[in-house]
């Protein structure tokens, strides 16, 4: 097989093997000429006025009408009619000049259409050529067509895609083997633009701190004053668990403060030494969560039976969670004059929600002249003309990352009267950063194909000539974006 041109512009492709235009027009004049068969030369072989077999078709024209009686006098208005009329009595559909436009037209096994002729006299000429506009995304539909079943001398355009990802198709074919396209105009209208994903959800952010309560004087002796013992300060609190750590209550007398609590994935905060003035060790800032991983962008999709079947990319993953900071260790205490507490510590700040992932960008729809799926078909003598591919959803952005709390100071100085030389308390450790959530993979941008047989379809293609519109633009993603769509005469 020859290779397709590097220019798509009104390209000529030709296919030698199996036959080339001269035999293939002989192999098809022969034919013809058993049973008169509608021929490129024209000719009525049989004598009854037209080229083609009088007996043995349904006529179409737009001047008929769907309940008239098929025939030359009377022929009927639709396309569609003329199909299921032919199919009943196994016959042929002979289509005069006109425009028609309807849905999508389904062929029947067995029963080719042929267009080239007069609606005045039934004479047949190139200057005959009848246009089937569709009205869908898809102009004609070719299933399960085993026996012989011929579109010739004919012009066919289907819509443009309306929906998201949808592909538009001149002619869909699936498991047709007996499907020839002679002497047409195909052409297919735009692909539809891909769904764009939809962005992640930021983190909540992470509380503060509590600041710890200050010291104050507490001793059984004679004219000293007594309090409860200073608490520390609440960590700060989230929504995801990584609360910080609460702060160490304070110390007595010759005691040391108590250590600050871990804050939610943290470490400990340190605590306060015994004696004159001893504060606190502050708490540890807890550790930023890491970021999602992004989504991988889609691939172009998939050449399925039912048709092109768009992809979606990949979803990112959701960030991790800052850690909660550390308590701030309590003041040791005092033992001048009358024993004190001294401050308590602060709590240390909650950590920042981990944004959540976003979702990827949907591939967008194709534009396909002529597909072929399991279906070793004849294409020949034709113009394919596709539109252009959809573009690309955009991948979502990840949701970014909740910001860290702040930790609480340690208590304030109780007074010289109160705390005396009791030591403060420290200030709790700040909590980390969530991280980002993941951006979601842009869709690739949607192919734009003169003749697709997948399925291990190997058609017999003769004289094309192709013109085809541009691939699809791959979508943006702030991750990994989508490739734009293919262009190519045939494929694979």
């Amino acid at each position: 097989m020859s290779q397709p041109p590097s220019s798509n512009n009104g390209a000529y492709y030709v296919l030698l093997s199996p036959t080339n235009d001269a035999s293939f027009f002989r192999l098809f004049l022969a034919v013809s000429s058993l049973a008169d068969k509608p021929d490129d030369a024209f000719i009525d072989s049989n004598g009854d006025g037209i080229d083609g077999d009088v007996t043995r078709a349904i006529f179409v024209a737009t001047s008929g009408n769907d309940s008239g009686a098929g025939t030359m006098a009377q022929p009927v208005r639709t396309i569609a009619e003329g199909i299921r009329r032919a199919a009943a009595a196994n016959k042929d559909v002979y289509v005069a000049a006109g425009v028609y436009s309807t849905g999508a037209l389904h062929l029947s096994n067995g029963v080719s259409i042929y267009g080239g002729y007069s609606p005045a006299d039934w004479s047949r000429s190139d200057a005959n050529i009848p246009q089937f506009n569709a009205s869908a995304a898809v102009a004609v539909a070719a299933n399960n067509l085993t026996n012989s079943t011929t579109l010739d001398h004919l012009t066919i355009t289907s819509a443009n895609a309306t929906n998201f990802a949808e592909s538009s198709y001149g002619i869909l074919g699936s498991y047709s083997p007996g499907l020839i396209i002679r002497r047409c105009t195909v052409q297919s209208g735009n692909g539809g633009n891909g769904l764009s994903g939809s962005g992640g959800i930021a983190g909540t952010n992470g509380g503060n701190g509590v600041t710890g309560q200050p010291g104050c004087e507490d001793s059984t002796s004679l004219f000293c004053d007594s309090c409860p013992r200073p608490q520390g300060g609440a960590g700060g609190t989230n929504s995801c668990d990584k609360f910080g750590g609460r702060g160490g209550d304070a110390g007595h007398g010759s005691a040391g403060g108590s250590p600050g609590l871990a804050g939610g994935g943290g470490t400990l905060g340190g605590a306060g030494a015994p004696g004159e003035s001893a504060n606190g060790i502050a708490g540890y800032t807890g550790t930023n969560g890491m970021n999602g991983t992004d989504g991988l962008a889609a691939a172009e999709g998939d050449y399925g039976a039912s048709g092109f079947v768009a992809w979606v990319g990949g979803s990112g993953l959701d960030g991790t969670s800052g850690n909660g900071g550390g308590g701030g260790g309590g003041g040791g205490g005092g033992t001048t004059d009358c024993d004190s507490y001294g401050s308590s510590g602060g709590g240390g700040g909650g950590g920042g929600c981990g944004g959540t992932g976003a979702t990827g960008g949907q591939s967008g729809g194709g534009t396909f002249a002529v597909y072929l799926f399991a279906s070793d078909a004849q294409v020949a003598f034709c113009t394919l003309i596709t539109g252009n591919g959809g573009n690309g959803g955009n991948g979502g952005n990840g949701g970014a990352g909740g910001i860290h709390g702040i930790g609480g100071n340690g208590g304030p100085y109780g007074g010289s009267s109160e705390q005396d030389d009791g030591g403060n308390g420290a200030r709790g450790g700040d909590g980390g950063d969530g991280g980002r959530g993941g951006h979601g993979g842009g869709g690739a941008g949607g192919p734009s194909i003169g003749i697709a047989h997948p399925g291990g379809s190997t058609p017999q293609l003769a004289s094309l000539n192709l013109v085809l519109g541009s691939g699809g633009l791959g979508g943006s993603s702030s991750g990994n974006a989508g490739s734009n769509g293919m262009v190519s005469n045939v494929y694979p």
